[in-house]
């Protein structure tokens, strides 16, 4: 029903970034039970539009609170210790790059930038790029910013399509002074009109004062199975 007599308008564009433009539009095609041949001649039809490139720009502003807490100690007696947790002001201006300030005194002040490329070839696409910081005020007794763990670090986004049921995807994180990797590599094949697969692994190393580092022993492999009305 929902397939063949009604349409739905929905908030995203519920396109699978493993499939090309191609195989997108073919997919609900193909999952009606067309012929393939009559799937391709619809699907070259509609995609028979010429697509200018154009950039793309957004600002952003941010006036709130931090997600990760701060804690102040106190001890007013020698044997206990009363501790008080409180989340810092902050403001973030920003596109592509973004600058935190914060009107709290103990929490830093920096800057975040992205540079990224992408490529599409066939069957095969790539997304690649740097996330990089610079810290203006660092107050904060702590080295480590959780809402700042992958940043220097060069990410990467190679994929494969092998077909339009099955795709194959390496996503790979790697810190800047080689101190941390993250590697996850994804194979997801389709079954019929509603099943779906998913076979990953997950593969981390690094030095234990790394953010990545940390999670070493969390190496580890997953099969999930997926149900789509």
């Amino acid at each position: 029903m929902r397939r063949d007599k009604i349409g739905f308008i929905f908030q995203f564009f519920n396109l699978r970034p493993s499939l090309s433009c191609m195989q997108n539009v073919s997919l609900p095609l193909h999952l009606k039970g067309l012929p393939k041949r009559e799937t391709t001649a619809r699907a070259t039809t509609a995609c028979a539009i010429t697509i200018w490139a154009a950039p793309e720009w957004r600002v952003h502003l941010y006036d709130g609170h931090n997600s990760p807490p701060l804690f102040t100690f106190q001890k007013p007696q020698p044997l206990t210790v009363d501790v008080e947790r409180y989340y810092p002001q902050m403001r973030m201006y920003g596109a592509e790059a973004a600058y935190f300030t914060s009107t709290t005194t103990t929490e830093d002040e920096y800057g975040l930038y992205v540079v990224q490329v992408e490529r599409q070839a066939g069957e095969w696409f790539f997304i690649g790029g740097y996330a990089g910081q610079v810290v203006t005020e660092h107050p904060s007794v702590f080295d480590f910013a959780a809402d700042r763990r992958l940043t220097r670090a060069f990410l990467g986004r190679p994929g494969y399509t092998i077909d339009a049921n099955r795709s194959v995807v390496l996503k790979t994180a790697i810190r800047q002074n080689g101190q941390g990797e993250w590697a996850k590599l994804e194979y997801s094949p389709a079954f019929g009109a509603h099943w779906r697969a998913t076979a990953a692994f997950t593969l981390i190393r690094g030095d234990e004062s790394d953010f990545l580092g940390q999670y070493r022993r969390n190496s580890h492999a997953m099969l999930a199975l997926r149900y789509s009305f």
